[in-house]
């Protein structure tokens, strides 16, 4: 499959996150670059770094700089703020989702989700495809 999508950055603390995450887009769109991180304080650095990503993935729980965090660095920068950026967390807080949209989040996913239901959210974001944020209910 050809992806939309040619470049994700993911930045995470866990390194098993990282690699179900990196196993994920290999079967799922093996044409998309993959660029990972396990500090987000270098986030921003690393960023200006390389090649600008089509999409962005944040942990939510990270120690120092959380990836609610990491969004308001995006989006407070010009060079990155049109870039969309997806929550990948643990928590189901409805405060996190909250936060995710108050902070311009594109798409919030949970870990944890079925290899179903994530496979598809990588499929989705392989091709572009992520449906927007709702506020909840």
């Amino acid at each position: 499959m050809k992806s939309t999508v040619t470049h994700i950055f993911y930045v995470d603390d866990d390194i098993d996150d990282i690699e179900i995450f990196k196993d994920a887009v290999h079967d799922v769109c093996s044409d998309v670059k993959l660029t990972t991180l396990t500090n987000s304080q270098l986030f921003l650095t690393t960023l200006q770094k390389i090649n600008k990503p089509d999409v962005i993935v944040l942990d939510v729980n990270m120690p120092a700089v959380d990836g609610i965090q990491c969004l308001k660095l995006v989006r407070d920068s010009e060079q990155f703020q049109h870039i969309p950026v997806v929550l990948f967390s643990t928590s189901r807080f409805v405060t996190k989702l909250q936060e995710s949209i108050q902070f311009g989040a594109n798409h919030f996913i949970l870990k944890g989700s079925s290899q179903q239901e994530f496979s598809s959210f990588i499929l989705d974001l392989c091709e572009g495809k992520l449906s927007p944020l709702q506020e909840a209910n």
